[in-house]
């Protein structure tokens, strides 16, 4: 007994110190709106200022702009408490052989063996060699192997997991297992599917959905009764690329009857934490790091504008501090290079989407977007919260020659650099896998909303077929 009341005091203790970061947090914002205000409305040729060429980009404006949306959403976050209780999935056991074509590796990959002293200290057991196909093969080892969300009961489930072709595989691959797989098939081995429940089954691929487009009859162009079924895939609409090399929404995108009831999550991350413990490069205070930038990739592929431009302005810093730029993310050589820059550039690749995306935001940092269609992906994750943990550059501004990296980033003001890296801090953990039980990872991101939609259907009538 009495140690009780020492416990309610260091409760509301905590309590307060989070409010009053908040409050810090949201006045500091204020002030540098208030300090700016003045500056920001000169810049943009207002009565009494002076004049700025037409084709400069107004820094300070943007940042203004980035600083206002942060603090929207800082006002707005609705702090999701992730209900009590996971919904209860039933998994089926479906016959390998005739739903894949191998059976599949180590879900999360082998660990990677770091070789540095500081690296170990910091995420060893935290980074795999992941494969970045591998998300229904983590999915499906994640609801094998829990307490929390796994039913054995049918009768008694939430939601009904049907784990076809969970094996991470290339294109080839894919479209060889899809066309010995029809609709038909498996109907078939749903035995519990029925017209009540047809919403609460779901499907996961590891790839785009537009890869997939010989899964027919089941994951595209569905029969009747696997039609109301829901489907994971990392992306939820179709793009077309213009002249430009720009990715842009297909306006003629058939993707909602196509592939019904889509939704997207992210790719998996190569670090992946564990219930309520967090990776230890995350319980530091954020120091300097030793880059401001760093882009690993190439330039002859995806938005190659974009790419080249970045290539050329690393070449023209000539300075690793500034920009580290490396063409290829080896984690045999390189592992942990993300965490050693402040800001990691993502110009979109082949497709809007890029697992290099994920892996910044677990390593905090910085993701620096050039595309509405990469910025709108996985919205389930991260929509409450992104607009105060990533800079979205505007592309067209960029490819003409407006934008200098190195001006823009060491341009952003302190205070909204500080909340950027906070937020990383506090929700990397919803954008990746955990290892195990974790009831604030992607997993049960994914789950919850999965559970949520389904209880939508139904209010509509929509459920059955």
């Amino acid at each position: 007994m009495g140690r009780f009341p020492t416990k309610i005091y260091g409760i509301t203790a905590l309590l307060v110190f989070l409010l009053s970061s908040i409050l810090v947090s949201e006045r500091s914002l204020e002030s540098y709106l208030e300090e700016t205000s003045e500056e920001v409305a000169c810049s943009m040729n207002q009565t009494g200022c002076k004049n700025d060429r037409d084709e400069e980009f107004n820094y300070t404006a943007f940042w203004r702009d980035a600083t206002i949306a942060a603090q929207k959403s800082l006002a707005s976050d609705r702090k999701n408490a992730t209900p009590t209780q996971c919904p209860k999935v039933y998994v089926y056991d479906l016959p390998w052989d005739s739903i894949d074509s191998k059976r599949h590796p180590n879900k999360f990959g082998n660990p990677v063996k770091l070789t540095n002293d500081n690296d170990r200290k910091k995420f060893q057991g935290y980074l795999f060699k992941t494969n970045q196909y591998s998300f229904p093969s983590i999915l499906e080892h994640r609801l094998r192997q829990s307490g929390m969300c796994r039913t054995l009961n049918p009768f008694k489930a939430d939601l009904f997991f049907a784990p076809v072709l969970t094996r991470p595989k290339g294109n080839g691959e894919w479209n060889a297992t899809c066309q010995r797989i029809t609709g038909k098939m498996v109907r078939k081995k749903l035995v519990y599917l029925n017209s009540a429940n047809a919403c609460r089954h779901f499907f996961a691929i590891g790839k785009g959905h537009t890869d997939v487009t010989l899964c027919d009859g089941w994951f595209s162009n569905p029969i009747r009764e696997l039609k109301p079924l829901l489907r994971l895939a990392y992306s939820s609409y179709s793009f077309v690329v213009d002249s430009d090399g720009r990715h842009l929404y297909d306006e003629n995108d058939t993707t909602s009857s196509t592939y019904p009831n889509l939704y997207s999550v992210p790719y998996p991350s190569s670090l992946h934490f564990y219930a309520n413990k967090t990776c230890p490069h995350f319980s530091d205070k954020f120091k300097r790091r030793p880059s401001l930038m760093s882009f690993i990739g190439k330039d002859n592929h995806g938005d190659t504008l974009v790419r080249r431009r970045i290539h050329s302005m690393c070449d023209k810093y000539a300075d690793i501090k500034v920009c580290d730029y490396q063409e290829r993310f080896d984690l045999n050589k390189n592992p942990t290079d993300k965490s050693k820059a402040i800001f990691c550039l993502e110009p979109a690749g082949d497709t809007p989407t890029r697992k290099s995306i994920a892996d910044s935001i677990t390593f905090g940092c910085i993701p620096v977007l050039f595309s509405e269609l990469t910025d709108n992906v996985a919205p389930w994750f991260w929509l409450d919260w992104k607009d105060r943990a990533r800079v979205l550059v505007p592309r067209s501004d960029f490819v003409a020659g407006r934008i200098d990296l190195k001006i823009l980033l060491e341009s952003i003001p302190q205070e909204l650099l500080n909340l950027m890296q906070r937020t990383l801090k506090d929700k990397a953990r919803h954008f990746q896998y955990s290892i195990d039980d974790d009831p604030e990872d992607g997993i049960r991101i994914t789950l919850d909303n999965l559970n949520r939609v389904a209880k939508d259907m139904e209010h509509r009538g929509v459920c059955g077929y």
